[in-house]
């Protein structure tokens, strides 16, 4: 009561309880802001996260559509390899006969 009679009328404990509640408010405030900043930080994360990913998978299917066209292509060396073994062979047996004919 006696300090009510000094504050005029004032319960400076109610002061102090207040003013220790207003700055648990602003605590919570600061962190409530905190997170949402945070919040935005890792939305922004997960769409530069999201772009990374669709450029990779484009660059995925470009290298396997060229690895498909080197296995064709590929598959056609079997086949002139024996096309140029049959040229050489034929080419031999004329040579062959060439220098027979020149003997």
């Amino acid at each position: 009561r006696q300090d009510l009679l000094e504050n005029n009328d004032i319960d400076g404990n109610y002061l102090k309880n207040l003013d220790q509640q207003v700055q648990q408010k602003k605590a919570e405030l600061d962190e409530l802001a905190g997170k949402q900043s945070n919040l935005t930080g890792l939305l922004e994360k997960r769409k530069a996260h999201g772009d990374d990913m669709k450029k990779m998978e484009e660059y995925l299917a470009n290298l396997n559509h060229h690895v498909e066209e080197r296995k064709l292509e590929l598959g056609k060396y079997p086949a002139k390899k024996e096309a140029l073994k049959e040229k050489a062979s034929q080419l031999q047996t004329e040579i062959g006969e060439l220098k027979s004919k020149c003997s």
